[in-house]
């Protein structure tokens, strides 16, 4: 797999999400969702999936959707500084939430703008506080694995960061 990397470290897994009879969520349709964004030739989708997550979570808490920059965590929230990502070779979405869990608060994608797609590589940490948002993580839960139940419901409350073997040609010629 490309740009998600299975290791596993201190799992939060949730069991709390109470069961649901709604039969779909589109979070789309609500509003929740940005634009469509291109990874190009990077394994970062750990990151956008993690900022997708975060933007869907701020606009149902403000109202306001913004779109947060995957430069950002794919420069900042490496191996090299403490949290255990590897850039376009891929990471975990905990990993990224323990970045923003630890102080850093998340800049917008025309702030800190996506390059590693055409590059193919991370960039040096380029993260200033006086320009990011006032949006960070506070926690984060995983979902129970191979638990329909529970991610339907957790669905429910906010849009969530997952990771799909994309790489392979089953995939991409579906």
């Amino acid at each position: 797999m490309l740009g998600y990397s299975g290791r596993r470290g201190e799992r939060k897994e949730s069991t709390i999400f109470a069961e649901t009879n709604a039969s779909s969520v589109n979070w789309t349709d609500a509003g929740a969702v940005t634009p469509v964004k291109d990874q190009g030739a990077c394994g970062s989708c750990w990151a956008f999936s993690t900022t997708g997550s975060l933007e869907g979570a701020h606009y149902i808490a403000t109202g306001e959707l913004l779109s947060f920059s995957e430069q950002q965590l794919v420069d900042c929230a490496g191996y090299q500084e403490g949290f255990g990502n590897y850039g376009c070779q891929g990471g975990l979405q905990e990993q990224a939430y323990k970045y923003y869990k630890s102080g850093n608060k998340a800049e917008l994608e025309s702030t800190y703008p996506y390059f590693s797609g055409s590059t193919q590589r991370k960039g040096s940490c380029q993260y200033d506080s006086r320009s990011a948002t006032a949006v960070s993580v506070s926690d984060y839960l995983a979902v129970t694995p191979q638990s329909p139940t529970q991610m339907k419901a957790a669905l429910e409350k906010q849009p969530l960061a997952v990771s799909i073997e994309a790489d392979k040609m089953v995939f991409q010629t579906y």
